[in-house]
């Protein structure tokens, strides 16, 4: 019984961590935007200032998904919280518009990232399936030492036997 409760207490600190990392990377891409606009020295226009903002994010949200499948898996398997308040974000930023404009750059950019948040999260969602459903047959590498080590079990009962 702990060690469910052990592992759900992870489980959701983690989660809430990513969640809190998240919205702060929101928070400071729009709080640059406000300071791009209202700087007195260096008026810079709306328009210019949300692209700016659009770009971060969406080097964030690439950057992090990269990350989060090849180097971080290890740790961040069951964490899926970024992703969804990716779809929130994107999808609240995309209905604030004003202007429903077709041509709009930055109409086209939220509806690319909007999108492109949907595809990361079913990608993540696979991965995770087929990482958990399908583990690893092929064996792992030691970094420490560049051993490779078999995990399959037959190949381990043929190592115990001999």
């Amino acid at each position: 019984m702990t060690i469910y409760h052990d592992e759900l207490l992870h489980l959701g600190q983690q989660n809430g961590l990513a969640l809190y990392a998240t919205w702060c990377m929101f928070v400071a891409s729009f709080n640059v935007v406000v300071a791009m606009m209202y700087n007195d020295l260096y008026k810079v226009d709306e328009d210019t200032a949300t692209e700016v903002a659009i770009s971060i994010i969406g080097m964030f949200m690439i950057g992090f998904f990269v990350l989060d499948i090849t180097c971080l898996d290890k740790y961040t398997r069951h964490t899926a919280t970024p992703y969804i308040l990716f779809i929130i974000v994107m999808s609240a930023c995309f209905f604030r518009q004003d202007d429903w404009v077709s041509d709009d750059v930055n109409f086209i950019l939220l509806a690319m990232l909007l999108t492109l948040s949907f595809l990361l999260c079913m990608a993540k969602s696979a991965c995770v399936l087929c990482r958990v459903i399908r583990p690893a047959t092929f064996g792992t590498m030691d970094v420490t030492n560049g051993t490779f080590q078999y995990t399959n079990p037959e190949d381990e009962a043929r190592y115990l036997m001999k």
